[in-house]
């Protein structure tokens, strides 16, 4: 049986939206907004890697962190690939992230063959992003 980690997550539809989770001493978000033009959420979390100055900005404003913040998104996990316990809101199993977690330090090149022989997906190539598109859910939660 795989080992379960405890997270932190706002926004809930079938199973946690925006997900905080520390493994192997890294800190991640996972992230499957709702998109307007299919209606829905989508199928995978964009994967992002926490920096020290991310994770202290979390520890002082909660989730408003995220505000004006630039990530670096790592790639993509679909939903339906991630263990829950049976609440769905308390542990995963954060081995879903080894790939990621290996590639840090890695070339872009070899990050990609661990996460696919690790996972059988492929991430999108490293880069910063601005994770705007859930601030709106995250102020309206907030409230």
């Amino acid at each position: 049986m795989a080992e379960m980690t405890p997270f932190r997550y706002v926004e809930f539809f079938d199973v946690p939206r925006l997900i905080l989770v520390e493994y192997r001493g890294r800190y991640f978000l996972l992230n499957s907004w709702f998109e307007d033009e299919t209606d829905d959420y989508r199928d995978d979390y964009a994967v992002y890697r926490l920096s020290d100055s991310d994770l202290l900005a979390f520890q002082e404003v909660g989730w408003r962190f995220l505000e004006n913040r630039a990530l670096m998104h790592l790639g993509d996990v679909p939903v339906s690939a991630v263990s829950f316990d049976s609440t769905r809101r308390k542990e995963l199993d954060a081995s879903i992230l080894d790939g990621f977690h290996q590639g840090v330090g890695l070339k872009k090149s070899e990050i990609l063959m661990r996460v696919a022989e690790n996972h059988h997906f492929w991430p999108r190539s490293a880069r910063t992003v601005r994770i705007a598109s859930c601030l709106a859910r995250i102020a309206f939660l907030s409230r």
